[in-house]
């Protein structure tokens, strides 16, 4: 069951990601009043969504919704999303348990369809191991299941596929990877080419590796950038899934149009697991990339009958279900 309620304290955020206020705010994400931001409140039934990155959560909002003052000037331009920065480290606890109470809302929606048409005694859920909401599984029948709200792929006995809540999509890439906050230091003065930047980047192994090899011996040149080029280096080294050891070196192949070695690093991933929803997803979007639609498209199929709501590869064939690419 949804915990009844959390408090919490943050920021707003501008479109620029910057602190609205030196104080942090008092929140609360509660079960009846849904969330409360300072003294207002906004119902569990108006929220369409939470995302989370780091510390900070994107709330969108049902459009056109009558919102007080001092909530609607928070609002960022042009969208239907509130940004705030949660402070003491607990933005997935917070997104967690808007996500508890939201999802409790959609099953109680979905139940009542089933029992309009009779059909209540079929309904049946799960809840997420990781995240603790509730999906609706009663048209999944596959061995996986994946969580709508945190990612997470688990299976029909709670049991969360090893490490895969430190893996996701990449959102530079779009391959299945080990997601990690990655610094990258730019600080080189080149005849045809200078730099002085800091930034930290929330991506996968294969782009971070790929941020090592442009810049390890420019900043080789000058000293002050390569201690972070180093520990760029380390953070992709350590604590991989055994399993797929090899997914980086793979992704970043098949990304080259080099599909010949990419193809014989996932097959041998596979070996090791064939029933890896994650690995079959990157084998058929490389694939895919490389210009082979069928078999793509049999991988990505095969990821649906291992995991029958994986949203990435489902979105994939969606695009693609009605060219000829997918007859062909």
């Amino acid at each position: 069951m949804p915990s009844s309620y959390l408090n919490f304290r943050f920021h707003f955020l501008n479109e620029e990601g910057k602190k609205q206020s030196v104080i942090p705010l008092n929140g609360r994400a509660d079960g009846e009043s849904g969330v409360r931001l300072t003294e207002y409140a906004i119902p569990i039934e108006d929220i369409v969504h939470v995302y989370r990155h780091q510390e900070k959560l994107a709330v969108i909002l049902k459009p056109y919704l009558a919102l007080p003052k001092n909530l609607a000037v928070n609002v960022l331009p042009e969208t239907s999303a509130l940004l705030i920065e949660v402070a003491d480290g607990f933005a997935f606890n917070v997104k967690s348990a808007i996500d508890q109470h939201l999802s409790r809302l959609h099953i109680a929606q979905a139940r009542a369809r089933w029992e309009a048409e009779g059909k209540g005694k079929l309904f049946r859920t799960i809840t997420c191991p990781v995240c603790e909401a509730t999906t609706d599984t009663t048209a999944i029948l596959s061995d996986y299941i994946y969580c709508h709200y945190c990612t997470t792929i688990f299976n029909q006995y709670q049991q969360v596929l090893p490490k895969s809540e430190q893996y996701d999509i990449c959102p530079r890439c779009n391959y299945y990877g080990r997601l990690q906050m990655y610094p990258e230091v730019r600080f080189f003065w080149l005849p045809k080419e200078k730099e002085f930047s800091f930034s930290e980047n929330y991506i996968c192994d294969t782009c971070a590796g790929r941020t090592y090899d442009e810049t390890i011996w420019k900043n080789a040149l000058y000293l002050v950038g390569l201690p972070f080029s180093w520990y760029l280096k380390y953070m992709m080294s350590k604590e991989q899934d055994p399993v797929l050891a090899e997914m980086a070196q793979a992704n970043r192949l098949a990304q080259d149009g080099n599909m010949v070695e990419a193809d014989v690093l996932y097959s041998a991933m596979l070996l090791r697991n064939a029933n890896h929803p994650g690995l079959l997803y990157n084998y058929g979007l490389a694939w895919l990339h490389n210009n082979e639609p069928k078999k793509a498209f049999n991988y990505l199929s095969r990821v649906l009958e291992l995991c029958y709501n994986y949203e990435p590869a489902r979105e994939i064939l969606e695009i693609y279900k009605d060219t000829e690419i997918i007859r062909s």
